[in-house]
């Protein structure tokens, strides 16, 4: 016999999740916390499909935007993280997903009562999101993501300006601080965008 399950996937819950979790009796609602550096967040939003005409001008805005909309989730999550959320919420990092895929989905399907399936595992190696085409290890992927933006200083500096209390609660590095070399506006560029979306 088959499980009935309501799910809802919009982050906006997230910052409501205090007034949420009463209304279900303990047991019956299981809360998943993802959190991802907010460098690769912002990132991946000013290489959306949708951003490849922006100027550098509206990209770095855009950077801003995306960074100062992950920082409104920022108290929540470290309350989930020190467990004063309660036991139905689980923090979950998007990095593990990455790098040890088979760990983090073992510990999600044991937070929400379900077994474990290795299927999972290929169906979320499928579907993480990246703004890499490319079909590489998934901790290459990271590290080559990591390397790419941190070129970009502007990006970086323009992202943690607005969320670097949080980065550092969260121990994020500041993927800028890597490389004293690097290109202020490729990041932005929409001629940049477009050579590397092909």
């Amino acid at each position: 016999m088959g499980k009935n399950r309501w799910i809802s996937g919009h982050p906006r819950d997230a910052l409501y999740i205090d007034q949420i979790l009463p209304l279900f009796a303990e047991g019956d609602i299981h809360v998943l916390y993802l959190v991802r550096h907010p460098q690769e967040v912002a990132w991946s939003s000013i290489n959306a499909p949708w951003a490849g005409n922006l100027s550098w001008l509206a990209r770095l805005k855009e950077a801003r935007r995306a960074a100062r909309h992950w920082g409104q989730f920022g108290a929540n999550a470290i309350a989930a993280r020190d467990g004063r959320l309660g036991p139905n919420v689980k923090l979950v990092w998007h990095r593990d997903l990455l790098i040890n895929p088979e760990a983090a989905m073992r510990g999600i399907l044991e937070h929400v009562g379900e077994d474990y399936d290795e299927r999972v595992v290929s169906a979320i190696t499928k579907t993480t999101n990246s703004s890499f085409k490319e079909k590489t290890d998934s901790q290459a992927k990271l590290l080559q993501r990591a390397d790419e933006i941190a070129r970009h200083k502007l990006f970086c500096a323009a992202v943690t300006s607005e969320v670097a209390d949080y980065m550092t609660e969260f121990g994020f590095e500041d993927y800028g601080s890597r490389s004293k070399m690097g290109g202020l506006y490729n990041a932005l560029s929409p001629v940049w965008s477009k050579k590397n979306a092909s």
